[in-house]
């Protein structure tokens, strides 16, 4: 039978202790998070969530060309409605561009109570019209594009990345504006001259 003194035995348990430590912040300092924009919007705190709601609804009805496919889930009870909607991409560069154009989908929540409600959208996805092999993937806030394309420069990729990046933000902040806008608007219901 073979016994270890207790200084290997220190320097083994050091050595697995060195290297766990060396794994954990070397994944921490990788760390990419799913690009989000979330917000609680107050409103005038004698609206209730039941109003809040019927104009989130009819906001999302309205805003979008086929909302029985957007919406996934509307549930009266938790006042929450849950979309998943998506818009299209088109690369403004010129080389590899076919591969990328496709549609960046999303998901879209919303929450309401009495006086305020709050919106999430994320869960940001570029889908490639060449498929999967094409495809981002979630897009994080993340620096540089992901190693996904085997034929592609980390320059080249990166372009796409911020590229997306960028309509991302585009596109989130004038949702958010026309979502604000919708929900401060009184609904016909809510009149009392009809």
């Amino acid at each position: 039978m073979l016994l270890k003194s207790k200084g290997s035995m220190t320097s083994l348990i050091t050595t697995k202790l060195s290297f766990f430590f060396l794994v954990i912040f070397s994944s921490i300092s990788y760390c990419q998070n799913p690009i989000t924009y979330e917000e609680v919007v107050y409103l005038d705190s004698t609206i209730s969530d039941k109003v809040l709601f019927e104009r989130g609804e009819y906001w999302i009805v309205n805003s979008f060309e086929n909302p029985d496919k957007v919406i996934q889930l509307i549930d009266r009870d938790a006042k929450k409605i849950i979309c998943k909607s998506n818009f299209k991409y088109n690369s403004p560069f010129f080389m590899g561009s076919d591969n990328t154009k496709g549609v960046i989908s999303h998901t879209i929540e919303l929450y309401f109570k009495d006086g305020r409600y709050k919106y999430v959208l994320g869960n940001f996805a570029h889908e490639s019209f060449e498929g999967p092999k094409s495809s981002f993937g979630l897009i994080t806030d993340s620096k540089e594009g992901p190693k996904k394309w085997l034929y592609s420069t980390q320059k080249l990729r990166n372009k796409y990345w911020n590229d997306f990046q960028s309509k991302i933000e585009s596109y989130s902040s004038a949702f958010i504006l026309l979502l604000k806008e919708g929900m401060t608007t009184k609904l016909e219901l809510e009149s009392d001259d009809w």
